[in-house]
This record gives structure tokens, C-alpha cells and sequence, in this order.
């Protein structure tokens, strides 16, 4: 008697607190289909409700005696492999979520699940009255044919429209199924031919058929062997049911055929350019990294225009050659188009594109092909850091010190620290590029951790910007009350009349802040958190920038009914409308959130602007970084203190990039660039070598405050968040945990020496209707310390007194 076969499975649950592998038995009929990696359906619970879950282990033992079976096998393959499915489990030991939700994060879309209520014909229905027999003779004539459950929608295509499903249900005619289905799937159609038959009804190029469509359609195909169903309409203007009726006549045959869902990209329209000495020297050290077949961290700090995409290049090239995958990563959608037009253009068809700007279609068929080794080299944002690329050899991170990169929904992952484990297993390099590398990677660049390079010159003739630091005060005093002030509003001036292009970046959208009372100061607030409502001019509108919540801006004061209700602050629609008063001959557009929501709204904008017919482009931090536009000699931060002062600790780090990017606009070719940078501060340290242009100089003060206030890279720190629809709940449960992790490091884990802060209201205190409290942990890595921090959320979670309130954990902010 063969053995039984167990597999261990990770359920889809919501709570970290159950989060375990769960033991099941497989049924004999299942077990060619059981691997590791493979999805299941699984009965969890009490109420056996039937849940979605992976295979880790397969086995023939279990420390339990009574075990359920799995109900049935969702993939024909493993849709992880063993290298990815080490990767989640070190994930799920650092980051303090369900193992579930980072299969999810590791999965397109497209191979998502869903929960669809299915129905199929009883095997004894109650009730067969002569009131029951019209329906029943269709239901068993439908599934004698289709014996798989429907959804509702195809039952009653079935049996009509007004057909009542719950009497079915009752009579026991019909029963309830749940099944699962994926989002999506490969997109085929038919690719038709001509039979035997159908030869011979063209023998000697004379057509026997009557109808001289038909006859078409036979000639078309036997020119063409083989033809899509579109081919031939197109061509010989036969419709979709004249070609239906010759292969149902057995004049064609047909097979089916998968059709690739690709995205669009620009085409590639400058040279490539020929390495320079510095950047020759660079590609020659990190390929000899690559050559060396081990992990090998890297960090290439070029200034901006240096040329590092042409490095990145000449790098990809030599993976290729050594038969070694490559993954890119971007910070935002809006460079996406740009470096993969560039690599179409190197590469052609070994590149693949991963990003959510995608439909759900073409990021289902691009992982495919990725999988399937049709491809070697993956572009994309964030979540392509997991693409399933075989034998990788580089990762590179281009703009590494962008917050992107983090993920703000669980699981909570930086894809620097996955692209780390992902290289380390693999024996790859990681190549981190930027013209501001974040203080983390700089230190470990300094301290020898990561190999260093550097791009310390422009690649073109221009230089770098001239960069101008205008101060607000002073234009304020001299009548610019507006966005512009006056040096700002004096260069745009020449350079439209120069037929130059500008880039203006302000990162706020909407026309306002908010609106405020003059008479009594009243501002409106969102009834969901604890935020102004931003005002946007376009539609009328208050809008909450947080949960969504929107309401018509109201004519007077809802405290006290006054008229004089004035906008505070500017953003992005603010500034286009003073624009377009100042210059009304320029042309004007405006890249935020507002305006690329639309598909491939990114690259029609960006594309427009490339191709000249725009003067000015402003927009939020989507245009921030790494769009290269030669004609553009001008770039502005028009408001240069919106970050610097937030309160977090690495608001000057990014402050100094944000500056130090947009400048990085101008004068990417032969013309010389200029930057302005309008500020409140002008004798900032941190605006001040922004202005230089000096990242080193930033870094060494940066990195002495660093130091002295023990934060990363000193240090690890660990954000817990609390929140609670109950003020009271989410106040006791902070103070509770607060106390319980002091006595705990107190006590028994003393060795830890890490210090905790708060609990403190959030910044933003209430959000989506939920109050926040946070707690700050400085510690040291080690396993002890993820011990620690793991055991102490399960305790939490398990505390029935904190059950209206639920806590996450975000590590290095």
C-alpha cells in the first residue's frame, strides 16, 4: 500500500497571528499534479470555507492525526520557483506579514485568484413537477455538453434572463458552487488553413464553390497557407460567419494560436553614443564584478547627465554574451518608456516590461514570457524586482535613493534589500546608480562594503546647470505674489524667446493647499482624517489627497458664513493657470496624478513634449528624474521647502535629491542649462549644496547629525503603527505595547540594546476614519532582534483586548 502524501501548505489568511504551514493529505487522483510551488484549493476552518493556498512542502508524515484534503490543484506548474520560494520565506521572517500576501506581491495581476460563485446541476434534483420541466430539459441538454459549473450570468444566457436561480437553488435543481478563477489568461484566436477538401476545390487555381466570396476566401488562403480570422476579413471582405460556415463545411481547418498582449513603447529616435574614457573605465570594473561570478554590491555615483544609461547598456550587452540575466529597476512609471525605447532599440525582443501602468493582460503575458526564458533583460518599477528571470546576473537600480522603491502596503519591502538577497543567492552583481545616493549606500560605499564607481563629469559639452538660488522674500517684496518669483519669471521669459524648453516641478497638485476663512480662520477639513481639504480649481472641488473624499467648494465659510474664503499656498493647477496669465503664448502642460491616470497618458505627455509641440512642462516628482529632453535649458523647483522641513529624518537627504534631480534637467545637450531654486532659505546648508551641486559635501554634514542622533545607517529603526476606528483603543493599545516591549528590554532581552520612543500621535493622526499612534524602535539587525519583534506582534495580536486595533511594522524608514 503506498504511502499517504502530505503536502504543507500557506494559507491565504488575513491575520499574521494564524499564519503557519497547515498540513493536508492529497487524494490518490491528485498526486501527478503536486509540486512545490503549485497552488491548492484547501476546506480551512471550522466552517471548511474553502481558501486559496501554496504548497511548500510535500511529505509523508505529520505530527497530526486528523488531516483534511486539499479539494483541488489551481496550477498546472509551479508558479514559484525554489529560488523564489526561499526569497518569501526570508521576507516573511523580516517583515512581519502573512506569507500569503508576498506570493501576492511576487505574482502579476494576472495570476491572481478570484472567488466566483459558480452553479451546476444537482445529481437529484427535489423536485421534477411539470412546472420544473421546460428548465430542466435546457439545464441537462446545456450540461450534457458544458459539464463545468457557470456563473450566474451564463445561466441565465441559458434559461433567460427572468429566470429565478434562487427557486432553482431551493428545489435542488441546481447547487452552489465556489470556485476559484484566475484574472487572467493567455489570449488566443484561430489560425485557419485550407483541407484536403478545400484544395481540391482549387484545383488547377479554379474555384468549384458557389459564391464568389467564398471562392475569395479559398484563393486568399491557398496564396497564404495560413491566416487569422482578421487577416481574412480584412482581405477578401468575408464576414466572420462565411468563414465559420467553409470550416464547418470542412473546406478549412483551423489550430489555435497564442496572441502576445505587448505594451506599447516610443520608438528610440538618437544614436548610441560612444563611451567616453570615464564611463569606459566604469563598464570595465563592474563587468569584471560580473565576470567574477559572486555577489558583488556596487554603487555607480554619476552626476546627472553623466551617461549612465550607456554604461547600463554596455553592462547588459556583457550579461548577454555570458548567458546571465538582467533586471532594471526604475523608480516611476514616466521613465519607463524612455529607458525601454532605448533598450528596444539595443535589444529588441530580450527585453520584457513589468509596471503597473500595464493591463492586466500585458503583465500576465510578459511573466510568461519572462518564465518561459523568452526573455533576459526585465524593465520595470518596483514589483519587477521579483520577476522570475533565469540565471541573473545583474540588477541594477537606477535612481536607488528614490522612496518608490519602498512598498507602503504590506509586505513592506524596499526592493534593494530583495534585489540584495536575490544577488547574494544568485551569485550576481548589484548595481546601484544615482547622481544623490541615499546616506545608507554612500556609507556603505565609504566603509568598503560596496564597490564603488563614479561618472564625476557631464557625458555632453554643456556641464552641468548654472543654478540660481532665488529667495521668495525678496520677490515677495518686489510684487511677485504669485507661484513665479521674479528671477524665475524673468528666465522663462528668455528662454521662450530663445524657442527653449522648460521644466517646472512643484510637488503639489490641485490649485491650493486648502481654503481658509479670512474672517475666522475656518478650514475645511476631511470628515476621514486629520488633513485639510486641498483645493483643485478645475472642477470645483475639495479633494482629500489621502482617502479620496471630495466635496464642492463651498461659496461662504461653513463656521460662520463669510464670503472671503481665499486659497492657501499654490500647486501644480495653480501654477499652470499663472503661467498661462504671464505667457499666454507658451504651451503649457501639466504632468501630475490628475492628468496620467488615463492609460498611457505618461507617454502621450512625455511624447509631446519630446517632440516640441510644448514650451513648459510642469508637474510633480513624476518629472523629477532621468527624463532627458535636449532643448530644455531651464529647470525650477518652485518651491524648495515643501520637504525640507516634515519632521522625518531623512527630509533633507531628500530634499537635496529632489533639488539636485530637477536641476539635473537642463542643458543635457549642446545648449547650457540654467536651474532656479525658489526658497524661503536661501542659507540652508542643505539648499546651499544643492546649489553646488555637491553631493559629498552634503554627505559628510549629513552623515556626522546621522551619527550623533544614532539613525540609520547607525542603526536599525522600526516604525510600529497602531490604528484603531476607536480613539481610546488605539491610545490604550500603544500605551499597553509600549510598556510590555520597555519591560521586555529591560528584562530578558537587555543584550538587545535598542531604545524605544513614543508613543506619539501619527503625523497624519486620523486616516480612512482609523485613529494612528506610533512607536519607534532603534536596535541592532540580528536574528535575536527579529525574534523579538516577531514575538511581540503575535502576543499582541493574540491579546483579546486589542482586537479592534491592528498593528504593522515598517523597518528604516
Amino acid at each position: 500500500m503506498p504511502k499517504e502524501m502530505i503536502v504543507r501548505v500557506a494559507v491565504d489568511v488575513a491575520l499574521p497571528a494564524i499564519d503557519r504551514l497547515y498540513d493536508y493529505t492529497v487524494p490518490n487522483e491528485l498526486r501527478g499534479e503536486i509540486n512545490r510551488g503549485v497552488r491548492v484549493s484547501v476546506p480551512f476552518g471550522r466552517g471548511n470555507r474553502r481558501e486559496e493556498g501554496i504548497i511548500l512542502a510535500v511529505t509523508d508524515t505529520s505530527d497530526y492525526k486528523k488531516l483534511k484534503q486539499i479539494d483541488s490543484v489551481l496550477d498546472r506548474t509551479p508558479v514559484l520557483s525554489e529560488e523564489m520560494l526561499k526569497l518569501a520565506v526570508h521576507m516573511r521572517e523580516r517583515l512581519n506579514c502573512t506569507f500569503y500576501a508576498i506570493v501576492r506581491s511576487m505574482l502579476p495581476a494576472g495570476l491572481w485568484f478570484r472567488r466566483e460563485i459558480r452553479y451546476a446541476l444537482s445529481v437529484q434534483p427535489a423536485d421534477e413537477g411539470p412546472f420544473m420541466e421546460p428548465e430542466l430539459r435546457q439545464l441537462s441538454a446545456y450540461f450534457a455538453e458544458h459539464p463545468a459549473p457557470i456563473p450566474e450570468r451564463k445561466l441565465r444566457a441559458v434559461l433567460g434572463a427572468d429566470c429565478d436561480v434562487q427557486a432553482l437553488l431551493r428545489r435542488g435543481v441546481l447547487r452552489r458552487v465556489e470556485d476559484f478563477c484566475p484574472a487572467a489568461s493567455e489570449k488566443t484566436d484561430f489560425v485557419y488553413f485550407l483541407t484536403e477538401m478545400g484544395a481540391s476545390a482549387m484545383s488547377g487555381g479554379t474555384c468549384t464553390l458557389k459564391g464568389p466570396v467564398r471562392c475569395e476566401v479559398l484563393a486568399f488562403l491557398a496564396h497564404t497557407e495560413r491566416a487569422g480570422l482578421n487577416e481574412i476579413e480584412y482581405y477578401t471582405g468575408a464576414s466572420r460567419t462565411t468563414v465559420v460556415s467553409l470550416f464547418k463545411d470542412g473546406y478549412l481547418g483551423r489550430e489555435e494560436r497564442r496572441i502576445l498582449r505587448r505594451p506599447e513603447t516610443d520608438v528610440y529616435m538618437g544614436t548610441p553614443a560612444v563611451l567616453n574614457e570615464e564611463q569606459k573605465q566604469v563598464a570595465d570594473g563592474v563587468s569584471a564584478l560580473l565576470d567574477a561570478q559572486t555577489y558583488a554590491p556596487a554603487l555607480l555615483f554619476g552626476v546627472t547627465g553623466s551617461g549612465k544609461t550607456e554604461v547600463y547598456i554596455k553592462l547588459i550587452d556583457h550579461a548577454l554574451k555570458k548567458r546571465r540575466g538582467v533586471i532594471v529597476l526604475v523608480p516611476e512609471i514616466a521613465l519607463t518608456p524612455q529607458m525601454t525605447a532605448r533598450f528596444y532599440h539595443d535589444f529588441g525582443d530580450e527585453i520584457a516590461v513589468m509596471h503597473s501602468g500595464l493591463s492586466v493582460g500585458e503583465r500576465y503575458d510578459e511573466w510568461q514570457r519572462i518564465r518561459r526564458g523568452e526573455v533576459h533583460v526585465v524593465v520595470g518599477t518596483r514589483s519587477a524586482v521579483f520577476a522570475p528571470v533565469a540565471d541573473l546576473g545583474m540588477i541594477i537600480i537606477d535612481e536607488e535613493h528614490e522612496h518608490t522603491f519602498r512598498s507602503e502596503n504590506d509586505p513592506r519591502y524596499h526592493a534593494r534589500d530583495v534585489a540584495k538577497y536575490r544577488c547574494r543567492e544568485a551569485g550576481a552583481v548589484l548595481l546601484l546608480g544615482s547622481a544623490t545616493p541615499s546616506v545608507d549606500s554612500a556609507y556603505a560605499a565609504k566603509s568598503g562594503e560596496y564597490a564603488y564607481f563614479e561618472l564625476p563629469h557631464r557625458a555632453v559639452p554643456a556641464g552641468l546647470p548654472q543654478v540660481v538660488v532665488s529667495d521668495r522674500r525678496e520677490s515677495y517684496r518686489a510684487g511677485y505674489r504669485g507661484c513665479l518669483g521674479m528671477e524665475l519669471t524673468e528666465m522663462l521669459a528668455q528662454t521662450l524667446d530663445n524657442h527653449e524648453q522648460a521644466i517646472l516641478f512643484l510637488n503639489r497638485r490641485g490649485a491650493s493647499r486648502s481654503l481658509s476663512c479670512m474672517a475666522c480662520g475656518h478650514v475645511p477639513q476631511c470628515v476621514n482624517c486629520s488633513t485639510a481639504l486641498a483645493y483643485h480649481r478645475e472642477n470645483g472641488r475639495l479633494l482629500c489627497h489621502q482617502c479620496g473624499y471630495s466635496i464642492r467648494a463651498p461659496q461662504e465659510c461653513p463656521a460662520c458664513g463669510s464670503p472671503y474664503l481665499e486659497p492657501v499656498g499654490f500647486g501644480t493647477q495653480a501654477l499652470e493657470e499663472e503661467l498661462h496669465i504671464r505667457f499666454p503664448e507658451a504651451r503649457v502642460l501639466r504632468m501630475d496624478s490628475d492628468t496620467t491616470s488615463g492609460r498611457g497618458a505618461h507617454m502621450e505627455l512625455l511624447g509631446t513634449f519630446a517632440a516640441g509641440e510644448a514650451d513648459i512642462l510642469i508637474g510633480t516628482q513624476m518629472i523629477a528624474k532621468g527624463l532627458n529632453f535636449p532643448n530644455v535649458t531651464l529647470s525650477a523647483v518652485v518651491d524648495a521647502d515643501m520637504s525640507l522641513y516634515t519632521g522625518d529624518f531623512r527630509s533633507a537627504e531628500r530634499t537635496f535629491s529632489l533639488i539636485t534631480q530637477v536641476a539635473g534637467r537642463a542643458g543635457r545637450a549642446e545648449k547650457p542649462g540654467f536651474a532656479v531654486i525658489q526658497t524661503l532659505s536661501p542659507q540652508n546648508d542643505v539648499i546651499e549644496a544643492a546649489a553646488n551641486q555637491d553631493y559629498w559635501a552634503f554627505y559628510e554634514n549629513e552623515i556626522v547629525l546621522r551619527k550623533a542622533l544614532n539613525q540609520p545607517p547607525f542603526c536599525r529603526m522600526v516604525l510600529l503603527t497602531l490604528s484603531s476606528p476607536l480613539e481610546d483603543e488605539a491610545r490604550q493599545a500603544a500605551r499597553r505595547l509600549a510598556v510590555r516591549i520597555r519591560s521586555l528590554l529591560g528584562g530578558p532581552y537587555a543584550d538587545l540594546d535598542a531604545q524605544l520612543l513614543g508613543p506619539a500621535e501619527a503625523p497624519i493622526y486620523k486616516l480612512n476614519n482609523r485613529y494612528r499612534y506610533t512607536l519607534t524602535l532603534r536596535c541592532r539587525d540580528s536574528r535575536r532582534q527579529r525574534a523579538f519583534l516577531t514575538g511581540i506582534l503575535l502576543e499582541f495580536e493574540r491579546d483579546r483586548a486589542n482586537r479592534a486595533v491592528t498593528v504593522y511594522s515598517d523597518i528604516n524608514l
